[in-house]
């Protein structure tokens, strides 16, 4: 796969014989660090087909380097011929291709709880930014509405993929995102909060990766998708409240916005899962995939059940 990768480089002006090397970041795409003559980039080869939502992901980014943040975000290097996107075509068939300056840090580490804390304030910085970012490119604004999330699921009647339980659970999860979403004030948000997003130098934020799936939605929605992933790990109950509070620091959210949370975490369980069936549809993502999702899914839904309370009061009412 770095011979196909290699053969990119001269789109943009750069030797195919430069150093490649995979990096272990993210479950939808194929990156590249290369280390060429005149620096460092990152190469993406995306899993997604579609061209329309990586253009708006770049004209985000472009708006985005001209906000003045504490950290750095990806900026789309041109291609030698003009614009950013490439085509790489490949024996499953054409995909995508970008190149990023490479932005200099180290993921946190799953355990550090000040990493977190860092990575939370830094989200909540991004959404002030992102508040104020106009594009023209973007899907229409997301309201909660799971069948909405993948083109390929459009009846939540038939996943034939999930067991009963499983069904039983994404009913429950859109019904609450349809309750959760009345009425909550939307903007353009991140929506990928991850620890392989965050990047760490000198006891600083330095970066904010992976703006794949920005977009409108609800505003609230960020944190609580954060919140997916950090309750996520080993150490997620060390985690969350540090996060939050880092977040909310930064960036505060109405009373009705946090109280919406918990139902906001279980509903973004759900979006996720559907989103990765029609993966699993379009281009045969392996089941285990699904499997993991959904044991994260029922967990994370019997852990608001359970603490709910303790999750809205540290919130803030």
């Amino acid at each position: 796969m770095s011979a196909d990768a290699a053969r990119l480089l001269p789109l943009w002006g750069i030797d195919p014989s430069s150093r490649l090397s995979r990096l272990e970041r993210g479950e939808s795409n194929r990156t590249y660090r290369v280390d060429a003559a005149d620096g460092t980039y990152a190469l993406r080869i995306y899993g997604d087909r579609a061209t329309g939502p990586v253009r708006f992901e770049h004209e985000l980014l472009v708006a985005l380097a001209g906000v003045e943040l504490p950290f750095a975000t990806p900026v789309p290097v041109a291609l030698a011929a003009g614009g950013t996107v490439a085509v790489a075509e490949e024996p499953a068939g054409p995909r995508l291709a970008a190149l990023f300056r490479w932005i200099p840090g180290q993921n946190p580490d799953d355990d550090d709880v000040a990493a977190m804390a860092l990575g939370g304030a830094a989200l909540g910085r991004l959404d002030r930014a992102l508040a104020e970012v106009r594009t023209t490119l973007g899907p229409p604004a997301f309201g909660g509405d799971i069948t909405r999330v993948h083109p390929a699921v459009t009846d939540l009647a038939s996943l034939g993929e999930l067991d009963d339980e499983a069904r039983a659970y994404v009913r429950r999860a859109a019904d609450r995102a349809a309750r959760g979403y009345a009425g909550l004030p939307q903007q353009l948000v991140h929506g990928d909060f991850a620890f392989g997003n965050v990047l760490l130098e000198g006891g600083r934020v330095s970066g904010m990766l992976d703006f794949e799936f920005a977009g409108v939605d609800a505003r609230a929605m960020e944190l609580a998708a954060a919140l997916v992933i950090v309750l996520s790990k080993g150490n997620g109950e060390a985690l969350w409240r540090p996060f939050v509070r880092a977040y909310l620091a930064t960036h505060p959210l109405s009373a009705p916005e946090r109280a919406a949370i918990p139902d906001l975490i279980v509903a973004r369980c759900a979006v996720v899962l559907v989103w990765w069936i029609g993966r699993h549809r379009m281009d045969a993502t392996p089941h285990e995939r699904l499997e993991r999702h959904v044991r994260r899914a029922l967990v994370l839904e019997e852990w608001v059940r359970l603490r709910r309370r303790e999750l809205v009061d540290a919130l803030g009412r």
